[in-house]
């Protein structure tokens, strides 16, 4: 199946609209996944004309989420074989600068190994203002990452990063289970 995101981003609140149009008549799940089901809905498709479905974009749904629909056609005993099944996933892009802290560290110019150095933390938030928070501060000799060319982490490339589809997907298909 496919599936139609009508933006390519979003942020939290905003409603997405999902298009589907399925290939065949039959009962459709419609859901929006991460590590868990975070919106569901089920339908029963009537004819082949594209359906719509609309939610809005929750916290649940950070920093990244799925969209997937599942179709299962009636089974008719007297018809021609063929797919029971139609599915389909769009991954659904969240805007998470809003939650982004900025981290500001204020140090003498140089600083003395195994001596106590002075040093002043603040945080702000997307919008510049000073807000409360914990921060662990650890010290790294750039010369020694250099000699192996290792480059330091970016934490909110790393937290911020697009997560996999958390929610499996399963079917009986007469002598056992298959997984997708």
């Amino acid at each position: 199946l496919d599936i139609i995101l009508d933006h390519s981003t979003y942020k939290l609140g905003d409603t997405v609209t999902a298009k589907i149009t399925p290939p065949y008549e039959g009962t459709l799940l419609f859901t929006v996944e991460t590590d868990k089901i975070v919106h569901q809905e089920i339908r029963q498709v009537k004819n082949s004309t594209s359906m719509n479905f609309s939610f809005k974009v929750n916290e649940d749904m950070r920093p990244n989420a799925w969209v997937s629909a599942t179709l299962i056609r009636p089974v008719t005993p007297e018809a021609l074989w063929s797919s029971h099944r139609a599915f389909g996933v769009a991954a659904l892009a969240i805007d998470n600068t809003p939650n982004r802290l900025d981290v500001v560290v204020e140090s003498a110019s140089k600083l003395t190994p195994s001596a106590k150095n002075n040093f002043s933390i603040t945080l702000k938030d997307a919008r510049g203002l000073l807000i409360g928070g914990e921060v662990t501060l650890m010290l790294v000799d750039e010369g020694i990452h250099s000699l192996t060319n290792y480059q330091s982490p970016n934490p909110w490339e790393y937290f911020t990063a697009r997560r996999a589809l958390g929610v499996g997907f399963a079917e009986e298909a007469g002598a056992g289970v298959v997984f997708f």
